[in-house]
């Protein structure tokens, strides 16, 4: 492939899938990494107050993209995948919903156990909702002390790769055209 010199090349991924349908993703961030302040000026000129903004742990400059569009009043759903230590520091106070699976939210809350997750998460963010997804046991959200479970349908899984990102559209699309958390 012909890159330009100085430029850098596209985040790539590789997967790789075992018997039971987990897996490993090794990344490279490339150019993933190089966004500016002012390109997001530029994006965040796009939005409304009300509108959703939904981010992933994919690029540089989490904070300020947080920051910036909750200063905006837009409704920001983070999901920190992939888990990096730095996300502990990140302002997520200021999100509307925090996304994570097991493996995530126990970094944050330093532990893994659903309860104590969803206790802590909620505890250290009273105003954003928390949604914990457990894999084949389903997913919770909480905010405040309301709090939702909704089972998993049973499935043989083959491949567990975009799971939680196909999780998070769906679950959004269905908030913005008026479902309920338990629809």
């Amino acid at each position: 492939q012909f890159i330009q010199e100085g430029t850098l090349d596209n985040g790539h991924a590789i997967i790789q899938v075992d018997a039971k349908g987990e897996n490993a993703i090794v990344l490279y961030p490339g150019a993933n990494q190089e966004m500016t302040k002012d390109e997001i000026e530029t994006t965040l000129s796009k939005f409304d107050p009300g509108d959703y903004l939904l981010l992933q742990n994919e690029i540089n400059l989490t904070s300020y993209l947080i920051e910036e569009g909750h200063k905006r009043g837009l409704k920001v759903c983070y999901n920190p995948a992939p888990m990096a230590p730095e996300v502990a520091d990140y302002p997520l106070h200021l999100c509307h919903l925090l996304i994570v699976n097991e493996t995530e939210g126990g970094a944050l809350a330093s532990g893994a156990n659903t309860t104590k997750i969803l206790r802590t998460l909620s505890s250290r963010y009273p105003e954003t909702e928390i949604l914990l997804t457990v894999g084949a046991e389903g997913s919770y959200h909480q905010k405040g002390n309301v709090q939702t479970q909704q089972s998993a349908e049973k499935v043989k899984a083959v491949d567990t790769t975009a799971a939680g990102d196909t999780f998070i559209g769906y679950y959004l699309s269905a908030i913005l055209n008026g479902k309920s958390i338990q629809e």
